[in-house]
This record gives C-alpha cells, structure tokens and sequence, in this order.
C-alpha cells in the first residue's frame, strides 16, 4: 500500500494458465520487491514508515481480499496482505524472520495459485466468485490440493506460514506495538476468512445448471493427471513442510536437536546483521495462541457462512442494503484508494504517454525520420543507379551484355 495498484487489475489472462504471465510477471515482482530491502539497513524514520505501511498492507489488503467478487483480484489481494507481514518483520529489524516468511508464502502461494488454475480451467476460464462451483465431489484430488494449499496460506498450525507469522507477532509483542499487534490479527482474522470464502465459493457452491440441450457430460469437471498432478503434489510437501524448517522452539528437546528459539535462526549466517534474539516463555505462548485463534475464527466463519452450500444467489450481496453494499465496494478497492490512484495518477500518466507517443515519437519521430527517411534513402540510391545504367549508349548497354555473358559462362563452366 498505496504502490499495490498496479497488480490490483491484471490483464485478462488466466489465474494459473501453465506458467501464468500473471503470476509470473506480477506475483514474482511483488515477492522480489521486499526482498531486496532485506539486507538494507534503514534510518529509525524509514524503519518506522516500512512498519506502519505493512500495517496498512496486512489491514487493508486482508479486508480487500474477505469481499472479492473475481478470482484474480483476491488473489492480488491475499499478496498484498501476506507481503504486509514481511514489512512489517523488515523495519523491526528481523531479517531473518522476514526471509522466512517470504520464502514459506511463495511455497504456499504458488501451490494455492496452481490449485486456481485448475479451477479455473475447469470454469472455462470464468473467475466470477459468484457463477456456480459445485467441484467438490467431480474434482476430489483438487479439492484437497486447494485446501492443503489455503491452509499454508493462512498459516493454519502447523502448515505453512504459521512458524513464521508467529515468530512475527512475538517480535511485535517484545518490541512493544500493541496497535501494529492489533492489526495483525485483524489481518491474518480477514485473510483467513477471505480463503475460506472462496474455498467454499469454489467447491461447495451451487453445482451449474445443465440447459436444454446441452450435453450432461459437457459441464462435468475433472482433476488433472500425470504431469500436474505430480507437480501440485510435490507442491504439496512443500507447502506442509516449510514451515517445519526450525522445529526446535517447540520440540526439538524430544529429537534431540539443538534448542533455536527463532525461526530465522538458521538464516542469520546468510543475512547481514546480528541474529534475532531469543523470544522464549509466556510471550512465545500468548503469540501461538493468539496466531492460532485468529486463523480459527476467520476460518471458523467462512465455514458457516460458505460451506452450506454457498452463495446460492448470482449476486450475493443483493440481500444487504445500499449502505452495506457500498461499504464492501470500497472494501474490495482499499477504501477507494485505487480508484483515487487511478484518476489522479494512472489516466493523466497514460494520456500523456499517448499523447507523447502518438504525436511525437510516433508521427514526427518514427514516421517521418524513421520510415519516411529510410524510404527516400533507398528510393534515392536505387534511382540513381537505375539512372546510371539506362543513359541511351550503346555502348553501356553493349557493356552489360558481355559481362552478363561472362558471368554465365563462368557460372556453366563451375
């Protein structure tokens, strides 16, 4: 937040077409974007507006992603939220916390978006939330990708990213940000429910309705095979087992390894900068508590509100009343903060680039330097050739008679 907008709207392509474009081009510029400011070493000041902008991030993104209507949208939504936390670890000086909570999101990340792409396969490349779903029972393997996948998302215990949100929130709990606290929770309460809505939007929703005429088997999803499958099953493991990579604060006493009391803990030989210290005793538990309950709730209530069979009307907020539907409409674009940026930055800056590049890069520069020019060059020497050898001599034309003889007994003589 605010410089979230650019990924907000993607072209029209498919969440998980292959190797998305999307995904590729936009996921991968948003997870390498905080990364580079890992080995960074801010001013207090800038520490502070990273913390407080990954505040904003985790909040406004969470709510953004709870009330989508498209499939892409939340998925740029849950992005800008997850990235929020990784701010967040940033500038309270926990590199190592924050690299880890980068690296354990782009596993389950990747894994949700592939499971996505499935789906939307499926849907025939439809990303409408509130079109049918009904894929629960024809896409069983997908359905269990797609929750194992959400789960690490969310950082369910002990899936995913729960190791690393919670070392996140007991580092804000030592630090002292209670308000910074507050909305962490709000945000992981939010995003938590944002997945499980569209889990149950997606497979426990209304099957689609087979009209007149139209074969039985024509709508009837199925999971993927061979190549796909291996690979979201491998993504999978994964997506279980990253957030397992530093056990020790919980039971490494009974495997006999070496006690670590920080998740980053194994990265600090790798990031600059001294290692997080020890966060051990009450403040650990009310932090594992409180990171469990908050993903429990939000999952808790997209449960009752989603897996009842879903939405079952085409337009889900038709039974709320203006008040409401325009308050979930400015939720869905960050308290109008994207229609803002894009009024006041994105038209202006893309009349001007057309402005620039129709008038004069295009019509001065390119057509009458480039193309024009370029074309009078070759008139001009293809003429004055041409001019060179038609003179009305004899004697020039008698010329090229004899060398084009020449050169054709040369060329029957090889």
């Amino acid at each position: 937040m605010p410089l979230h907008f650019w990924l907000a709207d993607p072209p029209r392509a498919g969440v998980g077409d292959g190797v998305d474009p999307v995904v590729d081009d936009g996921g991968g510029g948003m997870l390498w974007a905080p990364s580079a400011l890992l080995p960074a070493r801010p001013g207090p000041v800038s520490m502070t507006i990273l913390v407080w902008v990954g505040a904003c991030s985790v909040v406004l993104g969470g709510l953004a992603a709870a009330t989508q209507l498209d499939l892409q949208r939340l998925v740029a939504a849950s992005t800008t939220a997850s990235l929020g936390f990784v701010l967040i670890g940033i500038g309270l000086g926990a590199p190592s916390t924050a690299t880890f909570l980068l690296l354990s999101h782009a596993y389950a990340k990747a894994h949700w978006v592939l499971v996505l792409g499935v789906v939307q396969a499926e849907r025939k490349g439809d990303t409408d939330l509130r079109k049918p779903g009904g894929l629960a029972r024809s896409m069983r393997w997908t359905h269990a990708m797609a929750a194992i996948s959400g789960l690490a998302v969310v950082g369910l215990f002990p899936l995913g990213t729960f190791f690393a949100q919670e070392e996140l929130l007991a580092w804000i709990d030592a630090v002292g940000h209670p308000v910074i606290f507050a909305a962490s929770l709000v945000g992981m309460t939010a995003l938590a429910f944002a997945l499980g809505r569209a889990h149950g939007l997606l497979f426990f929703g209304p099957a689609p309705r087979i009209l007149d005429g139209e074969e039985p088997d024509v709508r009837v999803a199925h999971d993927p095979v061979r190549a796909i499958q291996y690979a979201l099953t491998l993504l999978a493991i994964l997506s279980i087992s990253v957030g397992m990579l530093s056990p020790a604060q919980f039971w490494g006493d009974l495997l006999g390894i070496e006690r670590i009391d920080t998740v980053g803990g194994f990265l600090a030989r790798t990031l600059s900068g001294p290692a997080d210290p020890p966060l051990d005793g009450a403040l650990r538990w009310r932090t594992i508590g409180a990171c469990f309950v908050s993903t429990a709730v939000g999952l808790a209530f997209a449960a009752r509100r989603y897996l009842r069979g879903g939405v079952r009307s085409a337009a889900p907020d038709a039974h709320l009343g203006r008040s409401s539907t325009r308050r979930r409409a400015g939720l869905r674009e960050t308290l109008y903060l994207e229609r803002g940026i894009d009024r006041l930055l994105v038209r202006p800056l893309r009349g001007f680039s057309r402005l620039l590049l129709a008038g004069v890069v295009e019509a001065r520069l390119l057509d009458r330097g480039v193309v024009s020019g370029s074309a009078g060059i070759a008139r001009r020497m293809v003429w004055s050739g041409l001019r060179r050898l038609q003179n009305g001599r004899v004697q020039s034309y008698a010329m090229l008679g004899v060398i084009a003889l020449l050169l054709s007994v040369a060329w029957l003589a090889d």
